[in-house]
């Protein structure tokens, strides 16, 4: 039975990062520090909760009046239950335009805020994800995307879970939302991303795909093409199927079970 490495706990690395060697297990890309250009904080600023944009988790956005006990503003008004020094990376207490991130040294500090969403890419100028998200390196081959920053479970949409560590630092990021896309045909992601199995006990949800194919090396399924997961045994980018649906499978191979899945798919062997 083919064996996937388990998805938790997972530790990845700012966007930076991706200019390092790469030396990771599978699922957990483990990449050096980032160095992230610091700047001073700003006036501080209300309740952000999770932004639109994300991958068919949900959003629990309030729309409203700054200030008008919504649960969740968009980064205006006061919140004087803010924890965190100089600021929170999930409750995002900056002033306008900035973002409570993490700076060169991976402590908090409030930077500029970019505009690409949870499961997009970033880094090509910087950390350039939108207020409440960092942008992590997740494949070998240097792609980057946007993850919400978390402090348990209850801050992750759609089923994802605050089981990623951000090397060098004490943050966390939420795991990638589940969708119950189909990775077997493609269908029910967003443009720019593709379905994936993103859970240890088979869930599915969408985020960027990869360039490998069949037993292309990996070290996480960030590296390979839609359709495929990073495997450890037998290792290397392998082709997803239907349970019971040997046509999924190249000639001369069958669609198996992999341990731990529950769902409806596993690995064509």
């Amino acid at each position: 039975m083919p064996t996937q490495a388990s998805l938790s706990p997972r530790r990845l690395a700012p966007w930076r990062a991706r200019r390092s060697s790469l030396r990771a297990p599978l699922r957990g890309v483990l990449l050096s520090l980032a160095t992230l250009a610091a700047a001073g904080c700003n006036v501080p600023g209300f309740d952000l909760g999770y932004l639109d944009g994300d991958l068919g988790g949900g959003s629990a956005v309030d729309s409203g009046a700054p200030g008008d006990g919504g649960a969740r503003d968009l980064g205006r008004g006061p919140d004087l239950g803010c924890p965190g020094s100089p600021c929170d990376v999930v409750c995002q207490n900056c002033g306008a335009g900035q973002k409570c991130t993490l700076d060169s040294g991976n402590k908090n500090a409030c930077l500029g805020a970019g505009a690409a969403q949870m499961g997009q890419s970033c880094g090509k100028k910087g950390d350039d994800c939108a207020a409440g998200l960092v942008c992590l390196g997740v494949s070998q081959a240097g792609a980057s995307a946007c993850f919400r920053f978390c402090h348990s479970d209850a801050d992750c949409p759609g089923g994802g879970a605050c089981g990623i560590a951000i090397s060098g630092s004490s943050q966390s990021a939420c795991t990638e939302a589940v969708t119950h896309c189909t990775p077997v045909p493609q269908a029910g992601c967003g443009a720019g991303t593709s379905c994936y199995v993103v859970t240890a006990s088979g869930d599915t949800g969408c985020h960027l795909a990869g360039p490998g194919g069949g037993s292309a090396t990996c070290a996480s399924d960030y590296d390979c093409q839609p359709g495929y997961a990073c495997f450890q045994s037998p290792p290397g980018c392998q082709p997803l199927c239907r349970i019971g649906v040997n046509a999924d499978c190249p000639v001369n191979k069958i669609c198996v079970p992999v341990a731990g899945w529950t769902g409806a798919y596993g690995s064509c062997q």
